[in-house]
């Protein structure tokens, strides 16, 4: 992925050796480890959260109803809310992600997880009003259509996956 990034930052095409090259000259080897720990946390925050809650609301559900299984709709609500969550949980690590990869290959320090995250609170904190600062929150870590995507594609991918299992 570093290098996707670096190539879309990149005026001239390069092949994949030369912008191997290029990035390991300019920028050293940490060019290559940009943005490893945010997508390390963004992933296991994603896949915790959505393992956690997809298991727990599916066994509280299931005891409620005294059912030995669940309808799909019911299984399809609660896996597509649970990839939403999940989503928003780990949206901020991947706009550290993101910022990080964007750091221009010349650049020597690649800005930390933890100065990205405050600064991201400072400045939402910063806005006018809470209704501002909720807005730039959510444009920022881009909670929308993409995350509704992700809900949607989780769930009906295991209704898919849950579905072959019965065969």
């Amino acid at each position: 992925a570093a290098v996707k990034y670096t190539a879309w930052n990149s005026q001239i095409q390069h092949t994949y050796m030369n912008q191997l090259y290029s990035m390991y000259t300019i920028g050293g080897a940490q060019q290559f480890f940009k943005g490893m720990y945010a997508t390390i946390s963004r992933d296991v925050t994603f896949g915790a959260a959505f393992a956690y809650i997809r298991y727990s609301r599916r066994k509280r559900w299931q005891h409620h109803y005294a059912l030995d299984e669940l309808p799909y709709s019911y299984r399809l609500w609660i896996d597509g809310s649970s990839a939403f969550v999940a989503t928003v949980l780990s949206s901020p690590f991947n706009y550290v992600r993101n910022l990080q990869y964007a750091t221009a290959k010349s650049e020597k320090v690649i800005p930390s997880m933890m100065d990205i995250l405050h600064q991201f609170v400072v400045n939402g904190m910063n806005k006018s009003t809470l209704l501002e600062g909720t807005r730039y929150w959510l444009f920022r870590l881009r909670i929308g259509w993409g995350t509704a995507r992700v809900a949607v594609g989780m769930s009906f991918t295991s209704m898919c996956y849950e579905l072959t299992q019965k065969w």
